[in-house]
Parts: structure tokens; sequence; C-alpha cells
């Protein structure tokens, strides 16, 4: 093969130093219940044998569907992940069944998804109250809500500004209501 063909061959697979996966994901559910069920049963096998600590799901946006899922499981999913944003209506039914059952919601583009919110006066406010960004404050709130940001950035000062999230005081009264506004209002 000619050098140009040879660089754009595939990189060969690396293996996973690693006796374990910590949490292995269905990136979605499939288009039937009988579908989804049989690949959730292939990861159980994985959880079984120990080559998977958890099991998770993601872009699940149907609170009847997840709970289906839920009560077939023989291994609970212990995370969902979803886009957190208003066009879910905030994912408010799919968060309350997540927290009944001890599973964790994560969010992903929790920034990207929400720039009118990041714009508000109710987050710049927020922000400048605690000398952080608009995105940090937004994390703040989010965490607030009992959620888990994700974030996917590369950037290392914004992934100090992520981590120094944890250790930020949460809203409370009137800053907690205007911040609520924003999510309540679709």
């Amino acid at each position: 093969p000619s050098s140009a063909n040879h660089r754009l061959a595939p990189p060969p697979p690396r293996a996973i130093r690693s006796a374990y996966v910590d949490c292995l994901l269905l990136h979605s559910p499939l288009p039937t219940r009988n579908e989804t069920l049989r690949v959730w049963r292939a990861m159980e096998a994985h959880a079984d044998s120990g080559a998977v600590r958890s099991l998770g799901l993601s872009n699940q946006h149907d609170v009847g569907e997840f709970e289906w899922l839920y009560e077939a499981a023989r291994h609970k999913p212990v995370v969902l992940q979803n886009r957190f944003y208003g066009t879910t209506g905030w994912d408010s039914a799919l968060r309350r069944s997540c927290a009944a059952r001890g599973v964790r919601y994560q969010s992903f583009w929790t920034l990207t998804g929400n720039r009118e919110a990041l714009g508000s006066a109710a987050v710049r406010e927020f922000a400048a109250s605690r000398g952080c960004s608009a995105e940090a404050a937004w994390f703040v709130f989010v965490r607030s809500l009992g959620i888990t940001p994700l974030s996917g950035t590369t950037s290392d000062a914004h992934m100090r500004d992520d981590v120094a999230v944890a250790g930020m005081t949460p809203p409370s009264g009137a800053e907690r209501e205007r911040l609520m506004a924003l999510i309540a209002a679709t």
C-alpha cells in the first residue's frame, strides 16, 4: 500500500489495562423492548462475570420505558446519562424516577445545550455572587438539583473550573428561586 493509504488505516486496537470496566452504558434504547432487553442481558452477563461492575444507559427520555427496563433488569441501571435541556422538559419526570430508584442522573452537554440560560440575568448574578464564570455557576445549580454534570472539556483551565464547582456553595433562597424559574419555564 502507498504511504497515503497507510496513514488512513485505523490504529490497531488497544487493550484496556484494567481487570474490569467500572460502568458499561447502553448508548440508547433500541427500536423494540425485546431488542433493548437482549442487549441489556448481554451486558448483565459481563456484570455476572465480574468484567463490569455496574450498568447504565443514556439517551433514554421516556420515563415509562426507563421504568420498564429498570423492572426487567437483573442488574439495575445505576446511572442514566441524558442531555439536560429545555426541549426534554429538563427530564423532570425521569429525574424523579431516577431519584426514587437510587439511579444517578448525569447530564451531558450541560453547558452547550443551555446557552440561553448561561446568558440569563439569574445565572450571571449568581456567578457574580460566587466570583465564578456563568458556566461554573450553572454547574453549581445543576449539582444542587442532584444531577452530576459531565464535562467533555480538553482544556486544563476549564477542567480545573469544573472540579472547583464541587466545593462551591449551592444557591439558596431567592437565588434558587430565580434559577429554578429558568427550568420551570418549559
